[in-house]
């Protein structure tokens, strides 16, 4: 693991260094206020650490997306190929929930670090993935496997988010984490899976864990099942594809806010 640290870094430096030397080339053939502007993007870069210089490049980026996303947003509703503009530079962990908001479009493939089946529990491989692609920020969204695989303890459950958070918080001094409610099923589901009742009490739990902890942010998401019911999966627990529109648009502006 250490050698994969270091690789990252040195990747992380030379595109660092690449940057510098196409944003030079602009400060020293531009003209005018663009000119003057990317020179002072330059000095202050050649100040700054890789950690903070790519924290700096992220920042400015964002300007663009914020833009895009009120444009896009305007509706409570961010259409696929708007989103993967607007996430981009950002990381979904989770489960079958998230994986399938990859597989409607909303994601690349370099967005997504989840899949099928995969649990708080069971997701470290996804979190060093993750880490490895040194994104702005992380987005977790578990819960619809771990309310059984907990047995309902919600606050085992932020206990566990806080530990990933502070991984990733130890190797990524830049990034940001977001953690996504997690999502009830309906009615009709929870007739048949009595042990996914949990999601009000693990949701308070990670809220509550969330306003005690640096750098980690609660994104409430859970008025969405209700507000757009009619876009429930067949088997009452996952989601249609336009579901991941409207999911995005809350998520995206807890983001760039």
């Amino acid at each position: 693991m250490p050698a994969l640290h270091n690789v990252r870094k040195i990747a992380c430096a030379c595109l660092f260094a690449a940057l510098l030397v196409s944003i030079a080339g602009t400060a020293l053939t531009g003209c005018g206020s663009s000119s003057q502007g990317n020179r002072a993007y330059l000095e202050e870069l050649e100040q700054r650490s890789v950690d903070d210089a790519q924290k700096l490049i992220y920042e400015r980026a964002d300007e663009k997306k914020r833009a895009a996303l009120e444009e896009a947003a305007s509706d409570g509703f961010v259409e696929a190929e708007a989103n993967r503009k607007i996430f981009g530079d950002c990381v979904l962990i989770g489960d079958s929930v998230s994986y399938m908001a990859y597989e409607a479009g909303y994601l690349t493939e370099d967005e997504i670090c989840g899949y099928y089946s995969v649990s708080l529990k069971t997701c470290d491989n996804y979190v060093d993935k993750a880490i490895a692609l040194r994104p702005s920020r992380i987005v977790f969204n578990f819960g619809t496997n771990d309310m059984v695989l907990f047995g309902g303890d919600a606050g085992d459950f932020a206990e566990t988010y806080l530990e990933q958070c502070e991984k990733i918080k130890a190797e990524l001094p830049y990034c940001e984490i977001y953690i996504a409610s997690t999502l009830s099923p309906n009615a009709e589901a929870l007739e048949d899976n009595p042990g996914m009742v949990y999601a009000d009490a693990f949701n308070a739990a990670v809220s509550e864990m969330c306003g005690k902890t640096d750098r980690v942010t609660y994104v409430d998401t859970s008025a969405l099942v209700d507000e757009h019911a009619a876009l429930r999966g067949d088997d009452g627990i996952h989601f249609k594809d336009d579901f991941y529109g409207y999911w995005f648009a809350v998520v995206d502006k807890a983001i760039y806010a």
